[in-house]
């Protein structure tokens, strides 16, 4: 009898397994592809890339880079993307991730919802990198920095005029379609990037080396949302759009870029690898333009209700269907409660 009653420890504890939810994310992270598709704009090969020449040179002059310079001596940079002042006649904007001013967890290095001092207060503006001169500055308007969690994103005033050639991206209407042709313009990490001391330029005032702007346009392309049953997995997986175009850290904050219109489909905040059904799948992603369009406009986000996480019943069917379980093994594992409470009884008696 003890011998079944192992038996049956052992299928509800296989059972158990099989009906855990079968995805999971390893962790965060940004993702290079194997090729390395992030390449300096002088490399370009515009006729290759089929980015139309307006499209690429609006692009160029409104990506920006963010510098904030941090209390301890150390500065944060981040890509980031020149939108118009929310008001006709306002100062322009800029939008990147709320995560590029935001405290970290000590222990699973995930950005917080709290914000550091030095945000905003110490930010500047980078405007251009790809000429041998001195770049165009600014700084971030006090007091403009507002920011969202859920979907990553921060937005803030600058505290001047900029020239009429530099000319903000507008913003895609609608839901973005599948497959669509996508570039970035991004200032990423020059040694993970591989772009050596070729992709860094130094500000003559500091001393200081600064990565220059970068592209990404080869095996750039969109895939589209996340399945609603991944959106309980991580806190921007609802406003995700997933992308094939290489990033890496320094990325953050960029503008997925629509190459026939010069659109924003998204801003970038990085990638994941998840683990489905015991395969790893990995996904760059950008917060999809239909939010960004929300909090560009209000400054806030309405979050789409979050289904709850599902388990995969057709693993627990499949094992339960072909399982070797006996009839009898079935009415013992109906009866065993009663057996071993019978025994105890006798025992005691």
């Amino acid at each position: 009898m003890w011998n079944w009653l192992a038996k049956l420890m052992v299928i509800a504890a296989l059972l158990g397994s099989a009906c855990r939810a079968q995805q999971e994310i390893n962790k965060p992270g940004y993702i290079i592809g194997p090729t390395n598709d992030i390449e300096r704009l002088g490399d370009l090969d515009a006729g290759r890339a089929n980015i139309p020449p307006e499209v690429l040179e609006r692009a160029i002059k409104s990506s920006i880079l963010t510098v904030t310079e941090m209390y301890n001596g150390k500065q944060s940079y981040c890509s980031g993307a020149l939108i118009d002042g929310r008001n006709a006649g306002d100062l322009p904007r800029i939008i990147t991730n709320h995560h590029c001013f935001a405290h970290k967890n000590s222990s699973t290095g995930r950005s917080l919802p709290q914000v550091f001092a030095e945000a905003c207060e110490e930010t500047s503006v980078y405007f251009d990198f790809s000429v041998k001169k001195e770049p165009m500055k600014r700084s971030c308007a006090r007091g403009s920095l507002v920011t969202n969690y859920d979907a990553d994103f921060a937005m803030f005033s600058l505290d001047e005029e900029l020239p009429a050639d530099y000319e903000p991206f507008k913003i895609w209407v609608g839901e973005v379609p599948p497959n669509r042709a996508a570039f970035i313009i991004h200032h990423p990490n020059a040694k993970e990037s591989k772009q050596g001391r070729e992709g860094e330029e130094m500000l003559k005032g500091t001393g200081t080396y600064f990565p220059k702007k970068v592209i990404t346009v080869n095996n750039c392309r969109v895939l589209g949302r996340f399945d609603e049953r991944f959106w309980s997995q991580q806190d921007n997986l609802p406003f995700g759009l997933r992308h094939t175009c290489d990033l890496v850290h320094g990325s953050s904050g960029s503008g997925l870029i629509d190459v026939a219109s010069g659109r924003l489909l998204g801003i970038n905040w990085g990638g994941i690898t998840m683990k489905i059904d015991g395969v790893d799948r990995k996904d760059n992603v950008a917060s999809s333009s239909e939010f960004l369009r929300e909090f560009v406009d209000s400054g806030d986000i309405t979050s789409p209700p979050i289904p709850p996480p599902r388990k995969d019943f057709t693993s627990c069917a499949h094992l339960a269907g072909h399982a070797a379980m006996p009839h009898e093994f079935m009415l013992l594992a109906l009866f065993a409660p009663l057996f071993v409470a019978l025994r105890r009884r006798l025992s005691r008696s």
